[in-house]
């Protein structure tokens, strides 16, 4: 859990501060062609972030031995992290906490993703409307 939340919290850090030191070039590029590719690039790398983050815990489940292979493993994970649940596939009865941790893991993650890509659209929204008042 905590390994997850290191590496998605400073994940968004490192792409807020890289966007900060760019800034100005957003607003100097502020048309719909370069808010869609930042946007779009931002989103892809969130997804990646989780992506990484089922993996983790699907590597977990089966180094741990408690599912038969890594596919299942996988499936098990994303149906847990994004709390659908993966059909006919459960953790042993011992373990199944462990699940529904990964659970609430993901549920917080979406959320601070769907909070930062709120936070980024706005602030993109913001420079492009100052950027148009300057023009006037």
């Amino acid at each position: 859990m905590t390994l997850c939340a290191l590496i998605h919290t400073t994940s968004i850090i490192f792409i807020a501060d890289w966007l900060i030191k760019r800034r100005t070039d957003i607003a100097e590029h502020h048309g719909a062609r370069m808010t869609s590719i930042i946007l779009t690039s931002v989103f892809a790398l969130i997804i990646l972030l989780h992506f990484a983050e089922v993996s983790i815990w699907a590597i977990t489940y089966y180094s741990l031995g408690l599912l038969n292979d890594f596919l299942t493993s996988f499936e098990f994970s994303l149906g847990s992290y994004t709390t659908n649940s993966a059909p006919g596939i459960q953790l042993p009865a011992e373990w199944r906490l462990l699940g529904q941790f990964e659970a609430i893991v993901g549920a917080l993650l979406f959320g601070l993703s769907t909070a930062f890509l709120f936070l980024l659209i706005h602030k993109i929204f913001e420079i492009r409307h100052m950027a148009s008042e300057k023009k006037r």
